[in-house]
């Protein structure tokens, strides 16, 4: 049971450009609407995996190693 519930999520890393809903096997399906520069929304309906794909900038240099 339970009910769709519209989930936001943030990325305080990554300046998001977009975010796609896509199935199993990364087929993209939906846009998603993005939350200013480092959040999406997606509804999430009860016992449901949702898989999102993320396309941005880093914000911070990776480690030098």
């Amino acid at each position: 049971g339970g009910k769709p519930r519209t989930v936001e999520i943030s990325t305080p890393l990554l300046t998001l450009e977009s975010a796609t809903e896509t199935d199993a096997v990364e087929r993209n399906h939906n846009p998603l609407p993005l939350l200013a520069a480092h959040g999406f929304r997606v509804e999430v309906h009860p016992h449901e995996i949702v898989t999102v794909r993320l396309i941005g900038k880093q914000l911070l240099a990776p480690p030098v190693e």
